[in-house]
């Protein structure tokens, strides 16, 4: 099943997705289908070498995804360039991602910029947003906001999710256009529905900061848990504190624990902070010193001040941890040289 997922999330790239069948791609269909990949790539390679650029896409595609042949970047930038210099906007904007993060090739922010503007201005999302992007940061040239919001504003009206939310981002900031909370709002519900989980997250936090109505808290919840089911750390944390707290929902503090946890799992310091504490307090989990100390060393290697203080304070008492004042002086040390006054205070107290 694993491999037929997959089979269909490559598929879905290449050249006969939404084309008619006269670019004569049956045969080379029929074989990828059928998982026959060593067929499906001589039929490419054909067409390829007797210049259809649709068939130099396919090329491209299955040389950087190592599909039917071994993965070579640099084959890819190559059939791509091929059908890029033919003017076909799929193979400009994969071409021009390689050439962003320099994949095959020695990273070019100038030449992606070109590509993407090529295929951007044939009508193609990816690369619109895409070129956006570059324009928000000032890759390849200089700042554009005014340009930014307009790429993202056409490749939003094609339906691409993560434009529909940049372009919420732009409207909540201001950045590019007068700040328009509603419009934000608007766009960010657009790539909600669409299951875009920074989205879902951005549009709870937006009903969470509405004062004074019950319902925006259940709303604010409801998008945080769409996107906490996806997988996203800071939703997760959202929804984790929201049950925590009793916002929106009935307090749970199993259900705030297990958020909490998920989130750290992934690396978000102050959701390692957390469900430190509520290991360390045996709130919604059985109480348990060793792995609050565990989760709070996470958060401070991070440069975490709240966690550094708790860890040196465990070292320090010889909670969850063997008794180690060097080890506590340490962590205070580390919180104090961010100017945490608790920690300057408990490093002058013991010698540090």
């Amino acid at each position: 099943m694993r491999n037929w997922i997959k089979l269909l999330i490559f598929a879905s790239m290449l050249p006969w997705s939404g084309y008619a069948d006269e670019y004569g791609f049956d045969a080379g269909k029929d074989a990828f289908a059928s998982e026959n990949y060593a067929t499906a790539v001589a039929i490419w390679r054909e067409q390829a070498a007797a210049g259809d650029a649709e068939a130099q896409l396919a090329m491209g595609l299955v040389y950087r995804r190592g599909v039917g042949v071994p993965k070579t970047p640099a084959k890819a930038v190559k059939w791509l360039g091929l059908a890029a210099d033919q003017e076909l906007p799929r193979a400009q904007s994969v071409l021009g991602r390689m050439f962003e993060i320099g994949d095959g090739v020695p990273p070019d922010d100038k030449k992606a910029l070109d590509l993407y503007r090529r295929a951007a201005e044939q009508g193609e999302a990816d690369a619109q947003r895409l070129l956006a992007g570059m324009l928000l940061d000032g890759w390849g040239g200089a700042v554009d906001l005014r340009g930014a919001v307009n790429w993202f504003r056409e490749a939003a009206a094609l339906g691409d999710a993560i434009a529909q939310r940049r372009l919420g981002e732009m409207y909540q900031a201001g950045k590019g256009v007068e700040a328009d909370r509603h419009a934000a709002k608007v766009f960010y519900r657009r790539a909600a529905e669409q299951g875009e989980a920074i989205a879902q997250w951005r549009l709870g936090n937006l009903y969470a900061a509405t004062q004074g109505m019950k319902s925006h808290l259940k709303l604010a919840t409801h998008w945080w848990r769409k996107a906490a089911r996806r997988g996203y750390s800071r939703a997760q944390f959202e929804l984790a504190s929201a049950y925590h707290n009793g916002r929106g929902v009935p307090q749970d503090l199993a259900r705030a624990a297990y958020y909490y946890e998920a989130a750290a799992r992934q690396g978000l310091a102050v959701a390692q902070l957390y469900i430190a504490v509520m290991y360390g307090d045996g709130l919604g989990v059985p109480r348990n010193e060793v792995q609050a100390a565990a989760w709070f060393r996470k958060a401070a290697d991070q440069g975490h001040v709240a966690a550094q203080i708790n860890l040196a304070r465990m070292y320090e008492q010889g909670w969850g941890v063997d008794q180690d004042l060097s080890r506590a002086r340490h962590w205070y040390a580390e919180a104090a040289a961010q100017g945490d006054d608790e920690a300057i205070r408990k490093l002058r107290e013991l010698g540090g």
